[in-house]
């Protein structure tokens, strides 16, 4: 363990600096919360047409219930949410910036890299369909993908079904259903 050996540093700066000053978990909770909370409110009131619908989705989806659990990955959403302000500024500096602060907290966040090169994306009936064919792609194909990105992991991330299958077909028939309404 310490310190030196993890590949998160931000979170285990977070922690060490924590313990240092004897605040104990609380601590690490409380601030957590501030960065998830905090810039996912600004989100949802800023880019929301019904703010009030989002929170309820939010809170009815689990995302709240997981925000206390995933810790970590719940830091890197929030730093994730906040580098999403300078995609709509066009300052891809501090957007990477910001990125690169969440993965210190969870390494996939780097996943979130191209979502600045998204902001042009039209979304449109061929697109929303596209994009949940290429989804069921990864999902059948999900395994050997999988494999092939854990190669590069400096952590033996391991295989689980978390009912993420669910959904996700539920969130496609979601914008179907949107899409031809």
């Amino acid at each position: 363990g310490g310190i030196l050996n993890s590949i998160e540093y931000g979170f285990t700066l977070t922690e060490y600096i924590g313990n240092k000053l004897n605040l104990g978990f609380g601590f690490i909770v409380f601030l957590e919360g501030l960065v998830y909370t905090i810039p996912l409110a600004y989100v949802i009131h800023k880019y929301s047409k019904n703010p009030y619908m989002s929170f309820i989705l939010f809170i009815c989806f689990d995302y709240f219930l997981f925000s206390m659990s995933g810790i970590r990955q719940t830091f890197a959403i929030g730093f994730c949410l906040i580098s999403f302000e300078f995609i709509q500024k066009n300052k891809p500096f501090w957007f990477v910036v910001f990125v690169l602060i969440a993965s210190s907290f969870h390494i996939t966040s780097l996943c979130f890299l191209p979502a600045y090169f998204l902001k042009s994306f039209k979304i449109n009936k061929v697109n929303i369909i596209l994009i949940a064919f290429i989804g069921i792609m990864f999902f059948i194909f999900r395994e050997p993908i999988f494999s092939f990105v854990r190669q590069f992991a400096r952590m033996d991330y391991g295989d689980r079904e978390t009912g993420g299958l669910g959904m996700y077909l539920f969130y496609c028939f979601l914008a179907l259903v949107g899409i031809y309404t």
